[in-house]
């Protein structure tokens, strides 16, 4: 339920940010009037991650129970996902 309920609100996420996308490519005369504050932006570009994370820990889960991968390689793998998201974040803030 929480894996559906994240990948719904992921395609959601996408949806808006692609619609933005495509509609800021149109010239201004022949768009529609749509306003997204930059925060919402910010916020469902930060999202965006989060709710991939979800099936991948599912993944991770279900290779550590029917391989019985070592905790060592688990934990390098959340701290990797870490080093990543600091990236992620460092470069919204200069957005």
């Amino acid at each position: 339920m929480m894996i559906s309920l994240a990948n719904v609100l992921l395609y959601i996420c996408l949806a808006i940010l692609t619609g933005y996308f495509f509609l800021m490519r149109i010239t201004e005369k022949a768009r529609p009037s749509i306003y997204i504050s930059e925060k919402s932006l910010k916020w469902i570009i930060l999202l965006i991650p989060i709710f991939l994370f979800v099936p991948v820990i599912r993944v991770i889960i279900t290779l550590y129970n029917q391989f019985s991968l070592p905790a060592a390689k688990y934990a390098s793998l959340i701290s990797r996902f870490g080093l990543d998201w600091n990236v992620i974040r460092r470069s919204l803030v200069h957005i």
